[in-house]
């Protein structure tokens, strides 16, 4: 039984390296990530993309160490972290497309949808969001209680507090 669990599991990860590599380098194609991904060898492997899945698949070993909590904390933490500046940037492109089509007197009635809020939606969002990382920046460097200065005690509460605004502000 021991066998086909193990099978098992490899065979998953086979397939997890495939696509992952594949979508990599369709991704370098229409301009998303590095040309360095791009890479491929003489039997039409992506190579630097497949390095890059392998490198990546490395960190679900760190289960095994007694740091485990640590990488999840600081893994989840930084997710946070990018949706909220995921979101910022949506909101941020919006405002511009928008800017972009009053500068060229086009029509709202091009656009397959409208925002509810409109611009003010994204302002609002934006302007939020900023607010956040402002005020998990300055409670991260001052945190309440006095405690002194410590980079990574920074690093650990700023991350976190971003990730937890974020879920709630973004769905």
């Amino acid at each position: 039984m021991n066998a086909i669990i193990l099978i098992s599991i490899i065979s998953v990860a086979n397939s997890a390296v495939y696509t992952c590599s594949r979508c990599m380098v369709a991704m370098v194609h229409i301009g998303n990530v590095p040309r360095i991904l791009n890479r491929v060898d003489t039997k039409g492997r992506p190579m630097n993309a497949i390095i890059f899945t392998l490198f990546f698949g490395l960190l679900s070993f760190v289960a095994a160490s007694d740091r485990q909590a640590d990488v999840f904390t600081w893994l989840s933490a930084l997710s946070g972290l990018f949706t909220i500046f995921r979101w910022m940037a949506i909101n941020l492109s919006h405002i511009r497309v928008r800017q972009a089509m009053a500068k060229q007197n086009r029509s709202l009635d091009e656009l397959p949808f409208l925002s509810q809020t409109g611009v003010w939606g994204s302002w609002y969002g934006t302007i939020v969001l900023f607010s956040d990382l402002v005020a998990s920046f300055w409670t991260s460097l001052f945190p309440l209680g006095g405690t002194s200065a410590d980079a990574e005690l920074f690093f650990e509460v700023f991350f976190t507090v971003s990730h937890l605004i974020s879920m709630l502000l973004c769905p």
